[in-house]
C-alpha cells in the first residue's frame, strides 16, 4: 500500500472511531464542510493522524486544510522529510 493509500485508511478509520462518519464519505475529493465537521473536528482528527504516524502539523497547516486530500498531502510530506533525516 503507497503512503497516501495508508494514510486515507486510517483517516477513514478514524472518522468512523472519532466523529461517527461512515468511511465510505471520505475520499480524497471530500471537503470537510461536505463532512459538517467543524474545525475543532479536525484538530481531533490531524491530532490523530499525528499520532498514528509520529508526525507533528504546524498549527499554519492546519488552518489551511480544506480536503481530505490536504490532509492526506501534509502528513505524506511530513513523512518523506522525516525519512530523509
Amino acid at each position: 500500500m503507497d503512503q497516501e493509500n495508508e494514510i486515507l485508511q486510517f483517516l477513514r478509520d478514524a472518522a468512523v472511531e472519532y466523529l461517527e462518519i461512515d468511511s465510505d464519505r471520505i475520499q480524497m475529493t471530500t471537503s470537510f464542510d461536505e463532512l459538517d465537521i467543524d474545525s475543532l473536528d479536525v484538530i481531533e482528527l490531524c491530532k490523530a493522524v499525528e499520532d498514528e504516524f509520529n508526525v507533528e502539523l504546524p498549527d499554519d497547516t492546519i488552518k489551511t486544510l480544506q480536503t481530505v486530500r490536504d490532509l492526506v498531502y501534509a502528513i505524506a510530506k511530513l513523512r518523506r522529510l522525516d525519512d530523509h533525516l
